[in-house]
């Protein structure tokens, strides 16, 4: 306890506000380290880390602006937990330190070491013994430590080996008990689908498992900014299992949360900065925790249109000055066809799938997103799904995509038609390139005003397009990304009297996917 500790009883007054505040610990021993005035960046990630928050959980988000200070107030409490956690609770605190690489978890681990070893903490809790770990954990790090209070500190980077991590303190095993992940997705590979996967794999089933069932008293604190929505961070973001702490530096008017961290002056020039070597998203993604500035998203929400369908009729919701709809469109005049896009894993189950109801225009090149359906079906409801969107929208073509993981779905979905009398023909189509060319072919139409939305099925659509390309989920938007290609290879194009006018049409027809492939569309838009 602390009345054990020899000092004066102004110390013990001192040590009491120490062992429960952070801040007032960093500003009494550190004071070096932490020579402004905490803002209000800082106050929410401190109460957070000392359970003073309504709603505290053991796992706890902390989203803040890079050099707002986060991992330096992060490694003052671990340091604040490893003096007191022995006097107060006879508890053994066992840190994993994670960061994107082990040199870099090294280094944090190490400057915790030497905050271990500060003068002003010798003077008040004696001089701390600090030595390498035994066997059991330079297995895992050769840079691993203990305190002399029987504290344990071992630095991983990610995706590196911790199943199995323990350690005998005391004659008791102690298990990992204060995990802390400190940007550790590597922004630079976080573009890359299975670095992601490879690191929610690791950290879902290997980090989070360090920690005991049996034993209540732990805590996991996940900290970084934001570089994709697909990352570990946005996904726990969304969680109701975590205590969330969302910081930004500015609004999009580069109003600041906390001036004594920068002001609206420094936030406009480091935009300007960035912006005048086309970096603007480095500036959302570091200071307002968005993985695009609003600037470059490829669909903007002023391109999307709407309308409303009823009795047969499609009328537009919003007349603006770059409306093509004129009058009302009857569900007769138009070729009703579905996209589908089935889950890209032998398991489909485990991934999204999805199935899009366009109504095309011909005489006017307009496309209606009339419904959709989108889930992690088992095959049999996928098939389901398709049917029951043909018999709604009385589909003329099934455009399907095709590949080798892909052909589970042709042959049971014919027979299955066959078998309910659903005579809809299907096209299969080819997975040629990436998907993210398939969705960019989408861009000019929308820009042109060509596309319009169901004002009642809008949202999943337009989350998957503004979050683009950087989204979670891209399987409604991929099916519809193979619209250009389906209609080129029916030998569908918009009537050459009415419509698109010439310039227009040319860059729809640059822009295509499958255009990319083949110079016949081009021959065929040879206007007289």
């Amino acid at each position: 306890m602390i009345n054990d500790i020899s000092v004066t009883a102004r110390h013990k007054e001192v040590l009491l506000k120490c062992a429960t505040s952070t801040a007032y610990f960093s500003k009494t021993l550190f004071e070096n380290d932490f020579y402004t005035q905490f803002n209000e960046l800082h106050k929410p990630i401190l109460d957070c880390l000392d359970c003073k928050r309504e709603n505290n959980k053991k796992k706890k988000l902390i989203i803040a602006p890079r050099g707002a200070g986060k991992s330096t107030i992060i490694k003052s409490h671990i340091v604040k937990e490893l003096l007191f956690s022995g006097i107060i609770n006879d508890k053994q605190l066992f840190v994993v330190y994670m960061a994107s690489t082990a040199d870099l978890a090294i280094t944090q681990t190490e400057c915790i070491k030497s905050m271990v070893l500060d003068q002003n903490v010798t003077n008040i809790f004696g001089n701390q013994k600090v030595k390498e770990a035994d066997e059991a954990l330079t297995n895992f790090s050769k840079k691993s430590w203990v305190t002399s209070s029987g504290g344990v500190i071992i630095p991983r980077g990610c995706q590196q080996a911790t199943r199995g991590l323990s350690y005998r303190v005391n004659g008791k095993i102690v298990r990992p008990n204060f995990l802390v992940a400190d940007d550790v997705e590597d922004r630079l590979k976080m573009q890359s689908q299975a670095y992601r996967e490879a690191t929610r794999k690791w950290f879902m089933s290997d980090v989070m498992e360090l920690v005991s069932k049996y034993d209540d008293d732990w805590t996991i604190v996940f900290i970084g900014t934001v570089s994709h929505e697909d990352s570990l961070l946005m996904h726990f973001l969304h969680s109701s299992e975590w205590e969330v702490i969302f910081l930004k530096a500015c609004d999009d008017d580069f109003n600041p949360t906390a001036k004594s961290y920068m002001t609206k002056d420094q936030l406009r020039c480091k935009y300007n900065e960035l912006a005048a070597i086309g970096e603007e998203d480095a500036f959302y993604t570091e200071y307002i925790g968005e993985t695009q500035s609003k600037k470059n998203k490829i669909f903007k929400p002023e391109y999307f249109r709407y309308y409303m369908e009823s009795a047969g009729w499609l009328k537009t919701v919003e007349m603006t000055s770059n409306d093509k709809m004129s009058k009302p469109i009857h569900s007769s005049d138009l070729i009703s066809i579905i996209l589908v896009d089935p889950a890209k894993e032998v398991k489909q189950h485990s991934k999204e799938s999805a199935a899009v109801l366009i109504g095309y225009h011909k005489q006017t090149g307009q496309i209606f997103v009339r419904d959709y359906r989108s889930n992690k079906y088992k095959p049999d409801e996928f098939i389901d799904a398709i049917i029951a969107l043909a018999e709604v929208g009385r589909a003329d073509v099934i455009g399907l995509e095709v590949t080798s993981l892909h052909l589970w779905i042709t042959q049971p979905l014919m027979a299955e038609m066959g078998r309910r009398g659903v005579f809809t023909q299907i096209v299969q189509l080819n997975a040629r390139g990436k998907k993210e060319d398939r969705i960019k072919s989408l861009a000019p139409y929308y820009r042109y005003g060509f596309i319009y939305h169901n004002i009642l099925v809008k949202d999943k659509l337009e989350d998957q397009l503004k979050a683009f390309p950087t989204g979670i989920l891209v399987d409604i938007i991929d099916a519809f990304g193979y619209l250009p290609a389906l209609l080129k290879t029916l030998e569908i194009y918009p009537n050459t009297d009415e419509g698109i006018s010439g310039s227009i049409r040319e860059e729809l027809i640059d822009e295509t996917y499958f255009d990319r492939h083949t110079t016949f569309a081009k021959e065929y838009y040879q206007w007289q």
